[in-house]
């Protein structure tokens, strides 16, 4: 999921906490939203929202740091030491000039520029109050005229990033939390939960009665059914286990329900709050979904001994499903629970974003002039190469599979099977394959034009194509 969303097992989609940037270059904005301000220097004076959450956290890496959040405009700030001083001098009587030459005169940084840049970001964002007096002036840019391009556009939107938000998720979170949460994930039940998912596992691994099951062998319609009830339990397990761990700390759980995915329907909440913890707190409640994921495939794998031979396989391969949904929630190369775990264990933001765009910008240049890699760009180098390497793969995966669903349909009703679940399963393959479509395109354009910017510089005869 995008944005202020935590995806969930099965629903590769991008997690609820979008990082807010490395702590000691600025300020950074957790959410969205950008506009043009011409800025009344003379006249404006900052003055900071009363309902302003500030918490001070800290990291290992960079030291003290601070998270902001906004309840008016439902946004979050990360600041550095820098920024966060700049605060108290915002108390509605000093001018932005003001504020900046006693900063300087103070801290002997912080020219007037970033100063003014540091207050465009705090309005922008919904953190000053503004007096009818002085507003500054927000200038939206002009609407592109509505082309059919334009038009096609909102339409694939609308049909593949559809998303229903149910009202009161942080009430029923909070009410089951009180209700029954507390016993859920009192020690003991913990204690329970790390039994069975160990026990489990290993009895997965090991028995010689369990067989193994082939994940992708034709099933019948009410196995289809239950594993799609299964997947539904699952799904929902692994959120409310997101969901509880996060209202265990104190925080909101903002937003919550029902989306689309890659055409994939799945169950998500927000976690956003969870940035105003330290990151032990940050990383269980990452770790919260795929425990719960690990568990329930103890269970089934637990039952499979109990039951009779004949439902053995049937749990298993439930049991699998569950083990499979935490390999995939785990790899750090998407926005998926292991990824936010990565970067809360190397207090790293932006991983992903910021070692995509030091390898295509950055990275060639450095090799082409035999510069040394400090230890931050050699973190870069590797998970951009591995991430990219792995993002292509997955495609082609995803690519492969789809051919083989859709060769195994074709043959199916050519062989005489029913027209209708021939159309449902058409519709399934349309709405996974678009996406994959439009992001191979999008990958496509975006290399062609690097390899034509960097062919052009190198028929303009530059030292150097790479900046």
């Amino acid at each position: 999921m995008n944005a202020k969303r935590r995806g969930s097992s099965l629903s590769p989609s991008s997690p609820a906490r979008t990082s807010a940037g490395d702590p000691t270059s600025g300020a950074s904005t957790i959410a969205p939203g950008r506009v043009e301000t011409t800025w009344p220097l003379g006249d404006f004076r900052p003055r900071l929202n009363r309902d302003v959450v500030v918490r001070r956290l800290e990291s290992f890496r960079h030291g003290p740091y601070y998270i902001l959040k906004s309840p008016q405009s439902d946004t979050y700030l990360r600041l550095g030491q820098r920024e966060h001083a700049l605060l108290e001098l915002m108390d509605g009587q000093r001018t932005i000039t003001e504020v900046a030459v006693e900063t300087f005169y103070r801290h002997r940084g912080l020219g007037l520029v970033p100063v003014t840049q540091f207050t465009e970001l705090l309005y922008r964002e919904g953190f000053l109050v503004t007096t009818p007096e002085v507003v500054p002036a927000v200038t939206q840019p002009p609407s592109p005229p509505d082309r059919p391009a334009a038009r096609i556009r909102r339409l694939v939107v609308r049909l593949f990033r559809d998303e229903i938000t149910l009202p009161g998720i942080d009430t029923f979170v909070t009410w089951l939390w009180a209700s029954a949460g507390q016993l859920l994930l009192a020690r003991a039940a913990l204690l329970f939960y790390s039994l069975v998912a160990v026990g489990g596992l290993l009895t997965f691994l090991t028995s010689h009665h369990l067989q193994p099951v082939n994940l992708f062998a034709p099933r019948g319609i009410g196995m289809v059914l239950l594993i799609a009830l299964f997947v539904a339990v699952l799904v929902f397990c692994h959120e409310l286990a997101h969901a509880l761990v996060c209202k265990s700390f104190g925080r909101q759980v903002r937003r919550g329900g029902f989306a689309l995915y890659l055409g994939i329907p799945i169950f998500f909440v927000d976690t956003t709050d969870i940035w105003l913890e330290n990151r032990e707190r940050r990383i269980a409640v990452s770790a919260a979904g795929p425990v719960s994921d690990l568990t329930l495939g103890g269970v089934c794998s637990l039952l499979a001994l109990a039951l009779p031979a004949g439902a053995t396989e049937t749990v298993l391969f439930l049991a699998s499903i569950a083990y499979l949904a935490v390999l995939w929630n785990l790899v750090p190369f998407l926005k998926l629970d292991g990824y936010y775990i990565l970067i809360d264990l190397l207090e790293t933001p932006m991983l992903r974003s910021r070692s995509f765009a030091f390898v295509r910008d950055n990275l060639f240049g450095k090799l082409w002039r035999r510069e040394r890699l400090n230890r931050e760009e050699l973190l870069f180098t590797g998970y951009g190469l591995l991430a990219g390497l792995f993002s292509v793969l997955l495609f082609f995966f995803a690519i492969r599979l789809l051919e083989m669903l859709l060769a195994d349909l074709i043959d199916a009703v050519a062989k005489g099977g029913s027209w209708l679940l021939a159309l449902l399963a058409m519709l399934l393959l349309i709405r996974l394959g678009i996406p994959l479509l439009l992001r191979a395109t999008r990958a496509l354009t975006q290399t062609a034009r690097f390899a034509t910017h960097t062919l052009k510089m190198l028929d303009d005869g530059r030292t150097c194509p790479f900046r």
